[in-house]
């Protein structure tokens, strides 16, 4: 019986997914826990993203043109501001100020729609 023993302090770390195979018979695939795959997914993002704002900077700047990023407190929506580089004066807002001001209400109705249900 000892070949049939399965030690589970393996698997507790970890998730068991079934795999297919082309004869539609499952075996276990061991993945790795999803916090700890989540954690190094989110530095890779964060660090993609970083090297992604850079290089958006330096194609804005040698057309005469700096970007600004910021988050919007109200919404919590990702705001960038396309500046003209001598004069500081905004040339496009995404999302626009409209759309921020759209999505604000559109939380608030939903707000009031939970509230109405409780």
């Amino acid at each position: 019986m000892n070949g049939d023993v399965m030690d589970i302090r393996a698997i507790t770390a970890s998730t068991v997914v079934p795999r297919l195979t082309e004869t539609s018979s499952a075996e276990p695939v061991v993945r790795p826990a999803p916090s700890a795959a989540k954690a190094e997914s989110e530095r890779d993002t964060e660090a993609d993203l970083s090297g992604s704002i850079k290089r958006a900077q330096e194609v804005a700047q040698s057309a005469g043109a700096n970007l600004e990023f910021s988050v919007d407190r109200d919404s919590g929506k990702t705001v960038v501001r396309v500046m003209d580089g001598s004069t500081q004066q905004l040339i496009r807002q995404i999302p626009s100020e409209e759309w921020l001001v759209v999505s604000r209400n559109l939380d608030r109705m939903k707000g009031m729609l939970l509230g109405q249900k409780a």
